[in-house]
């Protein structure tokens, strides 16, 4: 087993960012019973994964959701013509989550706005600040069983920016560093993870991999059993596609991200979305480059943890 031979992501190593961007506490043992990977080659394929800066840092965030945030897939074409000209134009908005350039200038914006009353000023704003033509932007819809937003206490965010940059970190060790007792960490984060509060992912840096990265639109002109066509199609597919988004204003958009292990396996994938009976088109757009960026979410966890309660 040589995980990610000369800077390529193999099949494994794409199952294994499947299940860490889900769920990046998730133990190896954990990982090992979803893939069917040994435990000890899930260890290996993370470290190396993580050498190569593909994963960048294993992190926690409260879930939008239990905010009462909205997400928002902006996108269309741009007068800027590189990553690095757009991140100079976002890097002040705190509201963009994600940004990446695919072919024909077309530029993507992921907003992650606080309360959906200020989408319009927003979108007025980052279609000055991109350079963006006639963008159109898609409410994301967010499963989750949370419904309205969560009042966290202090203890609770002092947990959350302790597994900010390392989702990993044992009970122990974020109990030592606040202050708090093991029992009492464990009961608020046990809480927080039973009731969806949290989001468990990883910094994922796809620009330091050789696979090409592809975003698909779907237009779905047939909704009924969805739900069972996209699961067929991602199984057949496993594991290049990472995930299915549809959109609340646009109900006929769907988008899925695919890493496929070179252009051979990208025009499979496109010959079998396109061989589905319930999508009126399928639209494939090569990602060049893409960075997530911090918003005020991250700000929030370092404004209302507060400072750490040490033990004297």
């Amino acid at each position: 087993m040589r995980p990610m031979r000369e800077g390529n992501l193999e099949r494994r190593d794409v199952a294994l960012l499947h299940v860490l961007m889900r769920d990046s506490r998730a133990t190896e043992q954990q990982v090992s019973g979803i893939t069917g990977m040994p435990s000890g080659e899930v260890a290996n394929r993370k470290e190396a994964m993580v050498e190569a800066g593909v994963i960048r840092s294993f992190t926690t965030k409260p879930s939008l959701t239990s905010l009462g945030a909205i997400s928002v897939l902006v996108y269309g074409k741009s007068r800027l013509s590189t990553l690095e000209e757009a991140k100079d134009h976002l890097i002040s908005n705190d509201r963009v989550a994600w940004a990446a350039l695919s072919g024909a200038g077309r530029l993507y914006v992921a907003l992650h706005l606080p309360d959906e009353k200020e989408k319009d000023a927003q979108l007025r704003k980052l279609e000055g600040e991109a350079m963006l033509l006639r963008p159109t932007a898609a409410v994301r819809d967010l499963f989750s069983s949370q419904t309205g937003s969560y009042d966290y206490d202090q203890l609770e965010w002092g947990i959350i920016r302790s597994l900010s940059k390392d989702s990993r970190k044992p009970v122990e060790d974020i109990a030592r560093e606040l202050g708090g007792t093991v029992e009492e960490v464990d009961g608020h984060l046990g809480r927080m993870m039973q009731n969806s509060l949290l989001d468990f992912s990883i910094e994922f840096d796809p620009n330091q991999c050789a696979n090409p990265m592809c975003l698909f639109h779907m237009e779905t002109i047939d909704l009924y059993a969805l739900e069972d066509r996209v699961r067929m199609v991602m199984e057949r597919n496993a594991p290049a596609l990472l995930f299915f988004n549809t959109y609340s204003n646009v109900r006929q958009l769907m988008t899925t991200m695919a890493i496929p292990q070179d252009f051979e396996d990208l025009r499979s994938i496109m010959r079998s979305l396109r061989g589905e009976g319930g999508f009126g088109y399928v639209e494939a757009n090569p990602i060049l480059s893409s960075c997530l960026m911090d918003t005020w979410r991250d700000k929030m966890v370092i404004e209302r943890s507060g400072p750490a309660r040490r033990k004297r």
